[in-house]
């Protein structure tokens, strides 16, 4: 789904086959396709020398991520953390993640696609346990934060054994 001006428009697929895209990020991301093409580039003492640039083809397809802003309700479906966007033409999607095969969301399970609604929402519940690192922190009843990666307590170095023990 591509954003032009505030409206979100689906290009159309030359195969007409599309997936829907399940997507762990808080704030989706935007697809793009790119394709080598030679440029040109200046050298010192003049002249030029014809280089490789990455072009963008096609026009980007925004994918939907799993927070809105409070008060207001998502604009798609939310499965076990996994925001689904429906649509995306299988031709596109297959070319992008053969281009981002490295990437981060990729490796890490946190973007993938089926042909149906139903089977990327029970790939979604049956792998809910990939964390993007980019949630929100929960916290207790007197807004401390409690989160296994941040310490309840930070200890001083008085506190600390080894401080004591070397004094």
């Amino acid at each position: 789904m591509s954003q032009g001006s505030g409206k979100i428009v689906t290009p159309p697929a030359r195969s007409g086959e599309t997936v829907t895209v399940a997507c762990k990020t808080p704030n989706g991301i935007i697809m793009r396709l790119f394709e080598m093409v030679d440029g040109r580039e200046a050298v010192m003492g003049g002249g030029e020398r014809v280089i490789k640039i990455a072009s963008m083809v096609g026009e980007p397809i925004t994918i939907y991520g799993n927070r809105a802003p409070f008060g207001d309700t998502p604009k798609c479906e939310i499965v076990a953390g996994y925001a689904l966007t429906r649509g995306v033409p299988k031709e596109f999607f297959d070319k992008w993640l053969e281009q981002n095969a490295d990437h981060p969301l990729v490796k890490g399970n946190l973007i993938f696609a089926h042909e149906s609604d139903s089977s990327a929402a029970s790939m979604a519940k049956e792998n809910p346990g990939p964390r993007s690192g980019l949630e929100p922190l929960v916290r207790d009843s007197r807004g401390n934060m409690i989160d296994a990666r941040i310490p309840k307590r930070i200890q001083t170095a008085d506190e600390q054994p080894k401080a004591r023990a070397e004094a």
